[in-house]
């Protein structure tokens, strides 16, 4: 049975979300959910108290559920940032040790951020912090994972390039498509010859037509019309 969408989403901001192998969390959400349960079951545990002493019981189950659910949450977190560094330096079970989990989760964890923020290309690799670690060790490293998980998901600006160096295709065009129009068409500039250089029979553009004379000149061959010249009198005799 599928969850409700509010669901989803809190359990996201909580335990985490998204497709990357680290997860990207909501840190105050994280931080404060735990701490509303535990007030709620107190209020709640108050509640039964009044009705029956042995009622008492059903608020310290609470109380466990909750703090199994914060241990859950940590163990995933830790274990989330050992599995993409794989350093190897520690287990994520050696949190759960005592004495020795205050070394892990104060000094321990934060040198694993620092490899993992320089993995996933994060400037500057630095965590949060050794005062935000003792004090809100869920915000810290949850403010920490999304800065890692947004260094994976994140890239260079503009555009990618096809192999060999060449720049990609315009958006919308199809590969090996021509340059964008604006420029001469292929052989020459605008108004210029055809391709191959050479001139229309006879000369060059806007020149006197083929036969070699000028704009009213001899049609081709040379010869003057019979009678005469241009302009002169018609054939047998003057004018009138």
């Amino acid at each position: 049975m599928a969850m409700p969408a509010d669901a989803e989403g809190l359990k996201a901001a909580i335990f985490g979300g998204g497709p990357g192998p680290v997860k990207t969390r909501k840190p105050v959400v994280a931080l404060l959910f735990p701490f509303g349960l535990i007030f709620a079951v107190a209020v709640l545990t108050a509640i039964l108290g009044f009705i029956s002493p042995y009622l008492i019981l059903i608020g310290n189950l609470l109380f466990l559920g909750v703090a199994l659910l914060v241990v859950v949450q940590l163990y995933k977190m830790v274990k989330e940032l050992l599995d993409f560094t794989g350093s190897g330096n520690f287990a994520a079970w050696h949190m759960f040790i005592p004495i020795y989990q205050y070394l892990i989760l104060w000094l321990k964890v934060p040198e694993e951020v620092r490899l993992a923020k320089q993995r996933a290309g994060v400037n500057p690799p630095e965590s949060k912090g050794i005062v935000l670690y003792v004090f809100l060790f869920v915000y810290a490293l949850a403010s920490d994972l999304n800065e890692i998980a947004a260094g994976l998901g994140g890239g260079g600006g503009g555009m990618p390039a096809m192999a060999g160096g060449a720049p990609a295709p315009m958006m919308g065009a199809a590969p090996g498509a021509a340059p964008p129009m604006g420029g001469p068409p292929p052989g020459g500039g605008f108004g210029g010859p055809p391709p191959g250089g050479a001139p229309p029979p006879g000369g060059g553009f806007g020149g006197p037509p083929p036969g070699g004379g000028g704009f009213g000149g001899p049609p081709p061959g040379g010869a003057p019309p019979p009678g005469g010249g241009y302009g002169g009198p018609p054939p047998g005799g003057g004018y009138g």
